[in-house]
């Protein structure tokens, strides 16, 4: 978290936007053309990535994630979910099916973490085959 010139941190609410914007950034980055590009590890970074950030989240039951989970997803997914689904679905597949089976049960459900869980719930809705 930043300090303002007042010396005071900034809010929570405001960190989160911050990080989601930075992490769309980098999924954006990522899943940009030419499919051969290499800047942020590229498509196939894109989907080590994914997968590096999955395997840190607390194993089931341990509920409710860290409230970054959701935020994070949102922004990574819409940024490049399209690029993962269609270039390397069989890896992205399993990934997606436990975010939208497993994940999205222990997401933060208090009033700081469901408007972020509300948006990742819009994100999956649509489907795999929908990205």
């Amino acid at each position: 978290m930043i300090r303002d010139k007042d010396g005071e941190f900034e809010s929570f609410d405001k960190f989160l936007h911050r990080t989601e914007g930075l992490i769309s950034i980098m999924a954006n980055i990522m899943s940009s053309l030419p499919s051969e590009h290499t800047l942020l590890g590229g498509h196939r970074g894109a989907l080590t990535w994914l997968q590096r950030f999955m395997a840190l989240l607390p194993p089931s039951p341990a509920s409710p994630l860290p409230l970054l989970t959701a935020p994070v997803l949102v922004a990574f997914l819409t940024g490049a979910g399209h690029m993962l689904a269609n270039k390397y679905p069989t890896e992205f597949k399993p990934i997606f099916d436990e975010v939208k089976k497993d994940i999205v049960n222990r997401l933060d459900d208090s009033p700081v973490g469901v408007p972020s869980a509300t948006r990742l719930k819009k994100v999956l809705e649509v489907g795999f085959d929908g990205l």
